[in-house]
């Protein structure tokens, strides 16, 4: 761990996100939406609940600091 912390590291809480997202996508889909929508206060969101099969397993990681620690999972809708 004092390795870790001389190389610059730190311990951290793991974000999961989706290995189905595609960034270039979710650009163009917020750039029609705001093309489509003059006020954001018109929005209605609707969270859909997804899992995947290790969503308990990494809640705590190491990534350098000033950079968020990301875990990339494939999430099963069910």
């Amino acid at each position: 761990m004092h390795t870790l912390h001389h190389l610059h590291y730190s311990r951290k809480c793991v974000t999961t996100h989706a290995l189905e997202r595609d960034n270039l996508i979710c650009s163009a889909f917020m750039n029609r939406i705001a093309d489509e929508v003059p006020n954001p206060n018109m929005l209605i969101f609707i969270d859909e609940a997804a899992c995947n099969r290790k969503a308990l397993a990494w809640t705590k990681g190491w990534s350098l600091v000033g950079r968020r620690c990301v875990q990339r999972w494939h999430f099963i809708c069910g």
